[in-house]
């Protein structure tokens, strides 16, 4: 088989972001995955063929090409084949897409490679949009190869599917086809399918400016690739040939599939150097004019020295004890009566007494004294006055009074000294 060359590349390309050229002994799991048929919805698209969760003999690399082969199994007595995809490997969003296939015609035989949007689980299908950049659908539209898009509005069972574009597959005398390459050429607004080294595209799909809708146009998101062989269905809608499947089998060879970015833009080129004139010498006039004085500079600054502020000492766990009151004449403790002690607020008790508690102290001892001195006033006082009375009463009873240190008799009532 070996490796084929390219042709001349119909499209400008930017730098290359994701190939595989098929190198190995074996596919890459790190860039494809096996889809069996029990992940996808039971008798999809009437199908014939089981997909198998495994290469084995339906998915083999040798020689630096994918072979992808469907054939009836005697051990099952069923048709089995391969079905691989980059999802959650690979995905990317606009861009230029190369392959190299070679693709079995032959009756009720449904090669394909294509793409489905990456919110396909979200969004569901066709809403996540499908790009077929190669498909054969047998031998019912004739020895050609076939490109288009799938959308809510553009499907099949919507109000307007789409044929697409096809192209043949060299001349009908061949018994098979040989290899050759499609493109698509995907941006923001337009997609295009290109065959071999065609100038002109097999047919194109472009966004309706008059409706921005993601139902006309879902091809914002990022795509995967699926690569598959199925055997009968709707899509060839005929019947299938039973002698094709027999071992070996019949197979879809890939060379290679190269992504690459759009082409960038253009640079922008530098701008023309601006030539600088000098500018015109002043009049004769002006130069003979003196320069003006200069302003004196203002005085420098000096900086503040830097402010010191003392630091208080540290407060101790209690004050220090203040200094005895000063005294004329102290006098021995011994010298003082018990009564002179409490006046003065000295004896045990009171003398200990510091601060608030000695003020304290005074004026209830003062207030005590007070009272009691009014108490023996009041007690002493009253008896006094009602024996003068008394005594008054007896000398006018009896005539009697007082002249100097003798008495005498008035026989009167009345008294005077």
């Amino acid at each position: 088989m070996g490796r084929h060359d390219s042709h001349t590349i119909p499209l400008p390309l930017g730098p290359m972001i994701w190939s595989d050229e098929f190198d190995g002994t074996d596919l890459d799991p790190q860039k494809w995955r096996y889809e069996p048929s029990a992940s996808m919805v039971p008798n999809l698209n009437q199908e014939q063929q089981r997909y198998l969760d495994h290469g084995g003999r339906t998915a083999v690399v040798r020689d630096g090409v994918l072979v992808i082969t469907a054939v009836r199994e005697p051990l099952w007595n069923s048709t089995v084949s391969a079905r691989i995809s980059t999802y959650h490997r690979f995905r990317f969003t606009f861009g230029v897409v190369e392959a190299r296939l070679k693709v079995p015609w032959k009756q009720g035989f449904w090669p394909a490679f294509w793409m489905l949007g990456a919110n396909v689980r979200e969004l569901g299908w066709p809403a996540c949009g499908e790009i077929d950049i190669m498909e054969v659908f047998g031998h019912r539209r004739g020895r050609k190869a076939c490109s288009t898009v799938h959308n809510e509005q553009h499907s099949w069972g919507t109000r307007d599917p789409l044929d697409g574009g096809c192209v043949p597959l060299g001349p009908i005398d061949e018994p098979q086809p040989g290899w050759h390459t499609w493109w698509l050429y995907w941006t923001p607004d337009r997609i295009a399918f290109y065959f071999d080294s065609e100038q002109k595209p097999i047919w194109s799909y472009a966004r309706d400016k008059n409706n921005v809708s993601a139902d006309q146009f879902p091809y914002t998101e990022p795509m995967y690739f699926i690569i598959n062989l199925a055997v009968g269905g709707n899509g060839p809608s005929e019947t299938v040939d039973e002698r094709a499947l027999h071992p070996p089998g019949a197979s879809l060879l890939v060379d290679y599939i190269r992504t690459y970015n759009l082409e960038p833009p253009r640079s922008i080129p530098e701008a023309a150097p601006v030539l600088q004139t000098p500018p015109p010498p002043a009049p004769a006039s002006l130069l003979a004019l003196p320069d003006p004085p200069l302003l004196p500079s203002p005085p420098v600054l000096q900086p503040l020295p830097p402010l010191v502020v003392p630091l208080l000492p540290p407060l101790t766990a209690s004050p220090p004890p203040l200094p005895p009151p000063p005294s004329s004449s102290p006098l021995p403790m011994e010298a003082l009566s018990d009564s002179a002690l409490v006046s003065l607020g000295l004896q045990s008790g009171w003398g200990r007494a510091e601060g608030l508690h000695d003020c304290l102290g005074l004026v209830i001892v003062t207030a005590t004294v007070i009272a009691g001195m009014i108490i023996v006033f009041i007690g002493l006082g009253a008896p006094t006055v009602l024996l003068h009375a008394a005594l008054q009463r007896n000398r006018r009873s009896r005539g009697v009074c007082r002249e100097g240190l003798g008495e005498r008799l008035i026989g009167s009532t009345d008294c005077y000294s």
